[in-house]
């Protein structure tokens, strides 16, 4: 009798052990985050100089002012002719690899600017594909394939 008691308790202590340790593994397992907005990143590309910038909000300005100061520093080499008034936006979409590499993606004018001013296609293809290497940007720790719009602002 006192086997079959010892026996009883043994297999007593055996289950409420083993659901005592399911329970808590259960417990110890975080939901995983499977919302991802694919729409922005964690962090921007950064050029050199602009790594250094503690703040993430102020590492993007850096990134927007130093992308816009090599596309107008380029066109500012180059003098347009117009024989008609142009006040008018063009848009370069600017694709930025995981690597870091800048490439061309598209580019937005309207027919007014390629026949007034056919070389800026040209031109901007050239100066996109002169923007140094960068850091790509971040997305749950991995780089990952930005897009950014820049937009030209033509007057004359």
């Amino acid at each position: 009798m006192l086997r079959y008691a010892y026996f009883i308790l043994f297999v007593l202590s055996f289950l409420f052990s083993c659901d005592f340790y399911s329970q808590k593994s259960k417990k110890s397992l975080s939901p995983l985050d499977t919302i991802i907005d694919l729409k922005s990143v964690d962090a921007f590309p950064l050029f050199v100089g602009c790594d250094s910038i503690p703040s993430r909000s102020k590492q993007k300005v850096c990134f927007q002012i130093k992308i816009s100061e090599f596309m107008y520093s380029g066109l500012l080499n180059h003098e347009f002719i117009s024989d008609k008034s142009i006040k008018d936006t063009a848009f370069v979409k600017i694709k930025i690899s995981k690597t870091g590499v800048a490439s061309l993606d598209t580019i937005l004018l309207n027919a007014t600017i390629k026949k007034q001013l056919p070389l800026l296609d040209s031109i901007l293809r050239q100066r996109v594909a002169e923007i140094p290497r960068m850091k790509p940007a971040i997305k749950r720790s991995f780089p990952v394939t930005t897009i950014f719009t820049l937009p030209i602002i033509i007057k004359n």
